[in-house]
């Protein structure tokens, strides 16, 4: 692993590989789980995805209660971390050393949906508006 790791184009072929993986494939992805459990699996027009100025979010415009909220912060980085470190179990080599760089790309794209996991646990009651519609739909 150490040899094939000290070749400098490969080791520069996965830091930037990685990096436009996660851009490209993972954070569309993470976003589009950040809807799921909001829209109750029914992506439709109140689902929508903004790309600003190197940002891309997530926004659901529907009632929503604090344990959707919650799993909607924390359900991208559960998905990711296990379907990623199934393949740190399951690879050898180099391969072994890119689910890894993945895992820790995806980890740092995720703090702040980790950071507002638990700041909603401790500081958002179960009957307040989180975000969304103010009334609840018939």
């Amino acid at each position: 692993l150490l040899r094939d790791m000290a070749d400098i184009p490969t080791l520069i072929f996965i830091i930037l590989g990685g990096i436009v993986f996660w851009l490209l494939i993972i954070t569309p992805i993470h976003e589009i789980l950040h809807l799921i459990p909001l829209s109750k699996g029914m992506l439709d027009n109140k689902c929508v995805i903004t790309v600003g100025h190197g940002t891309v979010s997530a926004i659901y415009n529907g009632y929503t209660n604090l344990y959707q909220a919650l799993i909607s912060l924390i359900l991208p980085f559960a998905v990711f971390l296990v379907l990623l470190s199934l393949g740190v179990i399951f690879t050898t080599g180099v391969t072994k050393i890119v689910f890894l760089y993945l895992i820790i790309l995806s980890s740092c794209g995720s703090y702040t949906d980790i950071y507002m996991f638990f700041y909603s646990m401790k500081h958002i009651g179960k009957n307040d508006i989180i975000f969304g519609l103010y009334k609840k739909e018939n």
